[in-house]
């Protein structure tokens, strides 16, 4: 999360792709999909039962 907020940061001050990859060591991808993604969401639950619930205490 705090990585998120970092990288945007350095975003919204004009500084590139690869120089945020440069200064946070991180892949210029992985930034990439940061800046476009926004805050970090958790992650929705699994709504697809399985074979063995019937079977689970």
């Amino acid at each position: 999360m705090e990585e998120t907020l970092d990288i945007q940061a350095l975003w919204r001050a004009g500084t590139s792709v690869s120089e945020i990859a440069r200064v946070t060591g991180s892949n210029r991808r992985t930034v990439r999909r940061l800046i476009h993604q926004g805050s970090a969401s958790p992650r929705a639950p699994r709504l697809v039962s399985s074979k063995l619930d019937p079977f689970r205490d």
